[in-house]
């Protein structure tokens, strides 16, 4: 079972994560924070962020396709995701600043640091997708869904 991911709602939820992680650690480095810088990341980093997530699920079928067992393709998902992500993140704090005229972060520093948090949230995402969809395919469940009484299953 491939658990090909959404690439709007894994692509928000590893954006959001990433944004949220990069301006805390960016608050730790004593650089001004606020809601208004960060809709200002957020602004510029979703647009990448969904984009990335695209070039990953393209990047991730291609990767993922041959004979590998279900944990390794669960692995090939988190880095793909866990690595485009992080990247468009890491591109998104210098269109930032040069268009909101704030401060620019390290980027292969953002990068590595939103790689970190990133990759255990997109392997979860994708360990949570896969285990949905082995219970949807479940034939105790697809009878559940057609109305047929559970003892049918066994004859």
């Amino acid at each position: 079972m491939n658990p090909r991911p959404n690439i709007w709602r894994t692509g928000l939820l590893l954006t959001l994560t990433g944004v949220l992680w990069l301006d805390v650690l960016h608050r730790f480095e004593g650089y001004p924070g606020g809601v208004r810088l960060w809709l200002h990341a957020a602004l510029v980093a979703v647009p990448l962020g969904l984009v990335g997530t695209a070039v990953a699920v393209w990047f991730g079928k291609h990767l993922s396709a041959g004979a590998h067992s279900g944990a390794a393709r669960l692995v090939i998902w988190a880095l793909t995701l866990a690595v485009t992500v992080a990247g468009a993140l890491a591109g998104a704090g210098p269109v930032t600043a040069t268009v909101f005229g704030e401060h620019t972060g390290t980027v292969p520093r953002d990068g590595v640091a939103a790689f970190l948090v990133l990759f255990p949230v997109a392997l979860l995402n994708c360990a949570l997708r896969r285990m949905h969809a082995t219970r949807a395919a479940s034939p105790v469940r697809r009878a559940a869904r057609r109305g047929l009484p559970r003892h049918r299953l066994s004859e």
